[in-house]
């Protein structure tokens, strides 16, 4: 899958994101990603006061998109799935100095697991038994040292 933007300048007279990106490997992609980075991104030849060169920071930019009542948000940006969960402001559990945001849970550019979860917690294939929980609450779900998460193909690390 390739992505044309026509830039230039110090990338080459027509160049794609995915000449030097490829971050659209796994089965189910993400629409957006798929259609054009520059939805989420800023090019390499504007500056960005985010991470990873976004547009803004994540949460609010996957609410541009998705709307807070149709996937479960609750007011002060906690619940979506799992009632009062938080959603910003704690620490990423699996990456403490990582924010918890969308992409905690999600991965925004492709995934081999359904609804882009950025973990494979599968029964039987994993140590999580089908507990999502417990690839970030081991501790609490099944009480012993937690196994490396389990990433949704070998390639994807955080």
């Amino acid at each position: 899958m390739t992505l044309s933007l026509g830039l230039s300048s110090a990338f080459g007279e027509e160049s794609s994101c995915n000449d030097c990106h490829t971050m659209i490997e796994r089965a189910l992609p993400h629409e957006p990603a798929v259609a054009e980075c520059t939805i989420c991104h800023v090019t390499h030849e504007e500056e960005s006061r985010f991470p990873n060169r976004l547009v803004d920071d994540i949460n609010p930019l996957c609410l541009t998109c998705h709307n807070e009542k149709s996937i479960g948000v609750q007011p002060g940006m906690r619940g979506h799935i799992i009632t009062n969960h938080p959603l910003s402001g704690a620490s990423d559990r699996i990456h403490p100095e990582k924010p918890m945001s969308c992409a905690s849970c999600h991965n925004p550019h492709s995934s081999d697991q359904e609804t882009l979860l950025r973990y494979d917690f599968r029964d039987k294939v994993t140590p999580y038994g089908g507990n999502f929980c417990a690839t970030c609450h081991w501790d609490i779900a099944i009480g012993s040292k937690p196994p490396t998460p389990p990433w949704s193909s070998p390639e994807q690390k955080p």
